[in-house]
């Protein structure tokens, strides 16, 4: 897999007012400035006022590490998840949330991890021993509990979160996957996919324990009617051709399913 030399680290705007600030001076401050290419933020055609002033604070800041910061031509968080993998230009990179859900300074240790071994994703995890959920809503909890059991099965995998797809992963990669959701099941499609590509491109994983929290700003988007959608799209990961996980016209398409046909 690619050695890593930087990191691009996407996030996104829709209600999100002083987390997302937050959210953009804490990468700054943790993660050392040669290893961090750039940070891009995605805003939606449907960003409320007070997000697009913290948009333009962001803006106007006077920062060594260039922040990008574009409109995303489709409304959701596919769209905006997918064109932001599109610009990202460092060697690496990753998806963190603007609402402070997640510790952050677990990146150092993640950048870490991929530095010392090519091969491998540095993934997070919320269900590692020592892990918390604080304000959490308990029965959405306990719900995901149970989702984390049955994608163990499905997918005959040990690693104990396979919704939260916080994670250096080589850019490459995330721009030749093959995505096909237009809402929140993009999220299961950063994880799965690649999980099930594995054993084909030859990398691993490793989990970092990482706490969760409970937002505190602005609106989620991400209803218990969407998250009916993961069942399915779960399923349809598990049971597809593995070819069809990557797009056809890109060099690791080329590399390791073209040749076999």
């Amino acid at each position: 897999m690619t050695e890593f030399e930087n990191l691009s680290i996407m996030t996104g705007a829709v209600t999100e007012t002083h987390s997302l600030k937050e959210t953009v001076y804490s990468i700054l401050s943790l993660v050392d400035r040669h290893d961090l290419k750039e940070i891009i933020i995605a805003y939606s055609p449907d960003i409320s006022s007070e997000s697009r002033k913290a948009l333009d604070e962001l803006a106007a800041a006077q920062t060594e590490v260039p922040i990008i910061i574009f409109g995303q031509s489709r409304p959701g968080l596919s769209a905006a998840i997918q064109e932001a993998i599109d610009r990202c230009s460092g060697t690496h990179c990753m998806v963190v949330a603007a609402d402070l859900a997640e510790n952050l300074d677990v990146i150092p240790d993640l950048i870490k991890c991929v530095k010392e071994d090519s091969n491998v994703i540095a993934t997070t995890s919320r269900r590692l021993k020592g892990c918390t959920f604080y304000g959490y809503n308990p029965i959405r909890k306990k719900l995901n509990s149970l989702a984390q059991v049955f994608l163990r099965v499905l997918f005959g995998s040990r690693l104990t979160d396979l919704t939260n797809p916080v994670q250096i992963v080589p850019t490459e990669l995330y721009q030749s996957i093959n995505y096909e959701s237009t809402g929140y099941t993009i999220l299961l499609e950063l994880m799965l996919k690649p999980l099930r590509l594995k054993k084909v491109l030859g990398y691993t994983f490793k989990e970092f324990p990482v706490n969760c929290y409970a937002r505190k700003d602005g609106k989620s988007g991400n209803s218990f009617i969407n998250t009916l959608a993961y069942l399915p799209m779960a399923l349809h990961i598990r049971f597809m051709k593995k070819e069809r996980l990557l797009k056809k016209d890109t060099a690791l398409y080329k590399e390791f399913f073209e040749k076999k046909q």
